[in-house]
């Protein structure tokens, strides 16, 4: 499978948008916002997906990931 959560100790956080910005709805319609943060394995594999949610939690998007970091020389990743 493509996943095994009992291999994988995900963390992660947020860096952007700060803590309580908020945007208008308004004056933002139909334009992007970059978020950023990170996010790593205890094992040394790669992140394959990450999801964002605006409303709470009630609906998820899948999210671009742009990756810096590259595997070493045994195809791990790490911070």
């Amino acid at each position: 499978p493509e996943y095994i959560f009992n291999e994988l100790n995900i963390n992660s956080a947020m860096s952007a948008p700060d803590h309580n910005e908020t945007l208008s709805i308004a004056k933002n319609i139909n334009k992007e916002y970059d978020v950023a943060g990170y996010a790593y394995t205890g094992g040394g594999r790669m992140i394959t997906r990450v999801e964002v949610s605006t409303d709470g939690g009630i609906h998820w998007e899948l999210a671009e990931i742009n990756r810096k970091e590259r595997p070493n020389d045994y195809g791990m990743y790490w911070c």
